[in-house]
């Protein structure tokens, strides 16, 4: 990802604008159900685009799991 980070900021890969860090809940939707994920640290775009490494990207994946099996 580092490709994409010019200047010490990370831009957009759909739009090219800067990207800002955060840490803000985010909300996915799964069969008709809001799961809310809290603690991954992500970038976001004004395009609504978000970027998140790989290691960020699995504790999503888990988190988001996890989430879901709490609701069977």
């Amino acid at each position: 990802m580092d490709i994409f980070i010019k200047g010490g900021a990370m831009r957009c890969m759909e739009c090219g604008k800067e990207m800002q860090f955060t840490t803000a809940p985010m909300s996915e939707s799964y069969r008709g159900e809001q799961i809310t994920v809290k603690g991954i640290e992500h970038y976001i775009c004004e395009c609504g685009n978000d970027e998140m490494t790989a290691a960020e990207a699995t504790k999503l994946a888990h988190a988001a799991g996890f989430a879901i099996c709490q609701d069977t």
